[in-house]
């Protein structure tokens, strides 16, 4: 997501030429993926259990990646090429973040306010790096943003399925 934030301004202004406003209505469009995905996340959690819906939710933050990456390597320049696959995205963070957190500080019950710290801390000196390379990166091209985005929504997939393989050999 901090991909996102710090590179789109730059991919959706210099590069496609889009104005302030358009730019600030266009990025708010593709944050509406994340509260569809809480909102879906609050009704699928009770259905399916939390590592389904994580799964769930990893599986959109990957295609939503995939689809952003391929966008851009067909040179396809509409704004909408890039925040279609973004809102997907978003969406799969609505899904998985608010689980994975939860899922991440259930077994430190008692620590639960120094597992939270220390949670929220390893995201954002993660996101903050991330700023950093798709700043360092980006150019003439939204490739390196699109890149960071779909690597980031893979790694995210591979580590779902890993933790569920691993609950389940363990069940």
């Amino acid at each position: 997501m901090f991909a996102w934030i710090s590179g789109s301004s730059f991919v959706l202004q210099d590069l496609y030429g889009l104005s302030p406003l358009l730019f600030g209505l266009i990025f708010a469009m593709a944050t509406l993926g994340y509260g569809a995905g809480t909102l879906i996340a609050a009704n699928l959690v009770g259905r399916i259990g939390i590592d389904r819906t994580i799964v769930c939710g990893a599986v959109a933050l990957a295609a939503g990646g995939l689809a952003m990456a391929a966008a851009v390597a067909l040179g396809v320049t509409s704004p909408f090429a890039l925040v279609a696959p973004m809102a997907l995205y978003l969406c799969g963070l609505g899904l998985a973040m608010p689980q994975s957190m939860a899922g991440a500080l259930m077994p430190f019950a008692e620590r639960a306010g120094a597992a939270s710290s220390l949670l929220g801390f390893l995201q954002q000196a993660v996101a903050s790096a991330i700023g950093i390379v798709v700043g360092q990166m980006l150019g003439s091209s939204a490739l390196p943003l699109a890149l960071v985005i779909a690597a980031m929504g893979c790694l995210a997939l591979a580590l779902a399925l890993i933790k569920r393989s691993m609950r389940d050999q363990v069940s």
